[in-house]
């Protein structure tokens, strides 16, 4: 089985291999549908290749990071680990190895995507862009970005806005400098039944709320550049796993604040934030 994958700007060779979950087979299959690359002929950006767990063998100068994972870099090479899976991440030969530690876990498809998200978000880093936990939605070819904290409204946003607003998705989008300007575009990681009312697509950013829920009216005020460059920050959908990595992350942060406006949203679950994105998203 050979799937190319076109999400943004990325094209990733999946190689799944005997290891692979059986549990993804029919996630895949959506995957496939909605985000399977029709160019097979050219080069790929990187390969993620799915192997048995005797092909990923770990440093001994290993470090502890969030979430239980520990890192370790080798001759260019950074090594991930967590109580599922191992992988290799090599750039020199575009490839991210996964290898499972458990490949009939009941959960082994979520494990699976967490990997090739944590690839988009390499790769998106590496462009000078943004992995955002955010809704994205479009409207007359001008993309609004709303993000913050889980619980602040993003989903309940994206719910609201449908069908007058193309909704890209309302969990994890990437956000990419393009000949002057930031494009959003969408990815498959969000839940499945989620992902069946999305569309795969990009379009120019106009405006990026951060969220903020409020029990009054909808109302939109301006953020102090310093609030500006934190909240992104806090958003972004990757943990730094080395110190080039983490200045990166903070210079593409500082570039976005710096183009882009960016206001503080207070949201009332009210139809009257669609009124008040096409009013300012214009």
């Amino acid at each position: 089985m050979k799937l190319v994958l076109q999400i943004a700007s990325f094209k990733i060779n999946i190689v799944p291999k005997r290891h692979i979950p059986k549990h993804s087979a029919e996630y895949f299959q959506d995957i496939a549908s909605r985000f399977g690359s029709t160019d097979t002929e050219s080069p790929v950006d990187f390969s993620l290749t799915v192997s048995g767990l005797d092909a990923v063998e770990m440093p001994k100068n290993t470090v502890g990071l969030r979430y239980g994972i520990v890192s370790a870099e080798s001759e260019g090479r950074l090594f991930l680990e967590n109580e599922h899976c191992r992988n290799c991440l090599d750039p020199g030969k575009k490839e991210l190895r996964v290898a499972f530690k458990s490949p009939e876990h009941e959960k082994a498809d979520r494990i699976f995507m967490s990997q090739l998200r944590y690839l988009v978000s390499y790769l998106t880093i590496e462009s000078g862009g943004i992995p955002l936990h955010c809704t994205a939605a479009a409207r007359n070819g001008k993309a609004a970005v709303l993000y913050g904290p889980s619980q602040s409204g993003k989903s309940t946003i994206a719910g609201i806005l449908k069908p007058d607003w193309r909704i890209f998705n309302d969990e994890y989008n990437v956000v990419l400098p393009e000949n002057g300007v930031y494009r959003v575009y969408a990815t498959p990681f969000t839940n499945p039944e989620t992902l069946k009312s999305c569309e795969n697509g990009d379009s120019v950013v106009n405006n990026l709320y951060y969220i903020v829920k409020s029990r009054g009216r909808v109302v939109a005020e301006q953020m102090r550049f310093r609030d500006k460059y934190l909240s992104v920050l806090q958003s972004m959908y990757i943990t730094a796993t080395s110190q080039l990595q983490a200045e990166l992350l903070m210079n593409n942060a500082l570039a976005l604040c710096t183009q882009c406006r960016i206001e503080r949203l207070y949201f009332a679950k009210s139809p009257r934030v669609s009124d008040y994105l096409i009013n300012h998203n214009t």
